[in-house]
């Protein structure tokens, strides 16, 4: 005689306890991701901090740091956004600086006025500080926004996602920044900040995302107009990665009309003012190239002096220009060339700028950086935790930080290679 058994069904108050954990693995999962991620981050900045400290009790009284201090006083005394009438304007030319509305927009000296305000100079650089802690934050984010379709999940404690990081953190353009009240860094933050929202925000369908990135990319224009570069830029993104038409038009609504209600007052009343919307009078002119013999040695320089000594004070650049050349492959979508659109349109536009008579500064190259760094999730292989390729790229961002301190303590007036300090130090 056989015993047939009878299939015993499970109630479903027990299949949903048997399914639970398997749906909450990837939730889990995401919030470990974060939670390293931020970690790293936060190391990150506060690596950069320690570099800075040193250099916090330094006066600030470069001629353009006393432009800005002092629109901001002028902010707090006159609400009057012009030098006209000050004390600064005496040691400046007047066909560039005498105008009832400063040339550049009003963000970053409205920054500056709580420190006015509390007379609080040497604090103030706190403001430049926080757009190279914000470019950090925007790295982390890209190492998430630019990961490869197919490639393992991001895993924040292995190298190839937190070497980028330690790179900007220790980036010599933005170490070289931090003794001074200008304004650049900040741009930095702010644009790093854009993208990556803007990344994350199409990646993600998470439209909220845009809109914060169309704050911050008014925020970056309205520090100075070389923000708006990455606007074309994210709207090529947002063309590309998007196929349907409803998408793209909800998508550069959410994330351009942000950033459309923050600028367009400033150029509303610079256009009202001027009749034009940029201003052509900010290249040094005869009176500042006469008074001013830094500004005559950096309209001098090359047309490629930007790629050239990005080469010797970052010895990052170069190796991600090979890395680019030789895994090419793994450039497969916009999303993916994004980065590098960004730093060749920033390269061309301010390397024509220079030529055509404002000079060239490296930190013109601000609003490039992030893109820089956030570039090497693109071309760096699996395989780079386990390699040389590794430590080659880390040894070469300390490098560039070594370049920046070296840069700090001597005190010159542009990021300059540790060989051409040494022999500016040299004894004649």
């Amino acid at each position: 005689m056989s015993i047939t058994r009878s299939k015993r069904t499970r109630p479903p108050e027990a299949e949903a306890e048997r399914a639970t954990p398997a749906a909450a693995e990837p939730a889990a999962s995401s919030a470990r991701q974060a939670l390293e991620a931020t970690a790293v981050v936060a190391i990150c900045i506060l690596l950069a901090l320690l570099l800075k400290l040193f250099i916090y009790d330094l006066p600030h009284t470069e001629p353009d740091e006393q432009v800005y201090w002092q629109l901001a006083g002028n902010l707090v005394n006159t609400g009057r956004y012009s030098l006209q009438g000050t004390e600064v304007l005496k040691t400046l030319s007047p066909g560039m600086y005498d105008k009832p509305l400063f040339h550049h927009p009003p963000l970053f000296p409205f920054l500056l006025v709580p420190f006015v305000m509390a007379d609080a100079h040497q604090a103030a650089v706190m403001v430049p500080w926080l757009g190279h802690f914000l470019a950090i934050v925007a790295v982390g984010l890209l190492g998430f926004a630019l990961r490869r379709e197919g490639d393992d999940e991001v895993a924040p404690f292995l190298p190839r996602y937190w070497i980028p990081i330690v790179a900007i953190a220790l980036d010599p353009i933005l170490l070289f920044l931090s003794r001074r009240l200008w304004m650049d860094s900040l741009l930095a933050g702010f644009g790093g900040m854009a993208a990556a929202l803007f990344l994350l925000g199409l990646r993600r369908k998470r439209m909220g995302w845009l809109a914060a990135g169309g704050v911050f990319l008014g925020l970056a224009t309205m520090t100075k107009l070389t923000g708006v570069l990455l606007a074309p830029v994210l709207f090529l993104l947002v063309f590309f990665e998007l196929k349907e038409k409803r998408e793209r038009q909800q998508a550069i609504l959410w994330g351009f009309v942000p950033f459309t209600l923050i600028v367009a007052p400033w150029f509303g009343v610079f256009l009202a003012r001027y009749g034009v919307l940029i201003p052509g009078w900010i290249n040094p002119d005869a009176w500042s190239l006469q008074h001013y013999p830094f500004l005559r040695a950096i309209a001098n320089r090359p047309a490629l002096y930007y790629f050239f000594q990005l080469t010797v004070v970052q010895p990052v650049f170069p190796l991600l220009v090979i890395l680019a050349i030789v895994h090419w492959r793994r450039i497969t979508s916009f999303r993916l060339a994004m980065p590098f659109v960004w730093m060749g349109l920033t390269l061309l536009v301010v390397s024509a700028m220079g030529a055509r008579g404002l000079g060239f500064q490296m930190r013109h190259l601000c609003p490039m950086l992030a893109g820089l760094y956030g570039a090497l999730y693109v071309v760096m292989p699996a395989r780079t935790d386990r390699s040389p390729l590794a430590l080659g790229i880390l040894a070469a961002a300390i490098y560039g930080g070594a370049t920046g301190l070296v840069n700090l303590v001597a005190q010159v007036s542009d990021l300059l290679s540790i060989s051409e300090i040494a022999r500016l130090m040299a004894p004649m």
